[in-house]
């Protein structure tokens, strides 16, 4: 037995087929969490309903609180998580509106703390030179940053790997969407914020655009205002 997903090319090597996509409505699209079950109950798996959940092992715990440390950061569940960058750069809102979040929640009263990764070291400049108090995490492995978003009060900013870790940690997530569908990629619950632009070609998936501004078109000031709000309510 061998199950797939029913794409060109791929369906042949499969005695189970699923459909990659399915839309609940006119518009509407599966989150991508479901896919994967239906994937898994085609193969003989039971859906528990149960929710995804990540455990934090001791050593990444005792790792995350030396990172949080080297970066300053004393109250981590006061202080919200920050993804700047992103693997698209078509979703990915401009760092100078991205600073102006910042600033707006450190305004606030809500300490920041800047997650990068390996490659994303152009955009922690940039940032970190237009935010004045940005904390910014340390280099470290995966399992100290699942540790370190553990504690934090909330992860916002690009939809990425880290808010997902979030979404699965029970931590309260914002992020902005432009090329991408909410509802494929933006996690269950009034806990789990976003905004979409409301271009027409919003949700084209594509990783150009030859007029991107969809995320530009967002002003930092209304994506803050949004920020702020959810973030009084949920987090």
């Amino acid at each position: 037995m061998r199950a797939g997903y029913d794409l060109r090319g791929r369906r042949t090597a499969y005695t189970h087929r699923v459909a990659r996509e399915q839309a609940p409505a006119p518009g509407r699209r599966e989150y991508a969490a479901a896919v994967h079950v239906r994937l898994a109950a085609a193969a003989g798996g039971r859906a528990d309903g149960v929710a995804a959940r990540v455990p934090v092992a001791p050593a990444a715990a005792d790792e995350a609180a030396r990172l949080l440390a080297d970066a300053g950061v004393r109250e981590p569940a006061r202080t919200v998580g920050l993804v700047a960058a992103g693997t698209w750069g078509t979703k990915t809102l401009p760092p100078a509106h991205t600073a102006r979040c910042a600033r707006r929640l450190l305004a606030a009263g809500i300490p920041v703390l800047l997650l990068a990764g390996p490659g994303e070291e152009g955009v922690t400049a940039t940032l970190a030179g237009l935010v004045p108090g940005l904390a910014v995490l340390p280099p470290c492995d995966v399992a100290a940053m699942v540790a370190v978003i553990a504690r934090l009060r909330a992860v916002v900013g690009t939809d990425s790997g880290p808010r997902h870790v979030a979404a699965a940690l029970g931590v309260p997530t914002f992020a902005w969407f432009g090329p991408t569908h909410p509802d494929t990629w933006n996690p269950p619950g009034p806990a789990h914020g976003h905004w979409w632009t409301p271009l027409p070609c919003r949700g084209c998936d594509r990783t150009a655009c030859p007029h991107w501004n969809c995320l530009p078109g967002l002003h930092p000031d209304a994506a803050a205002d949004q920020l702020l709000a959810h973030l009084e309510r949920h987090a």
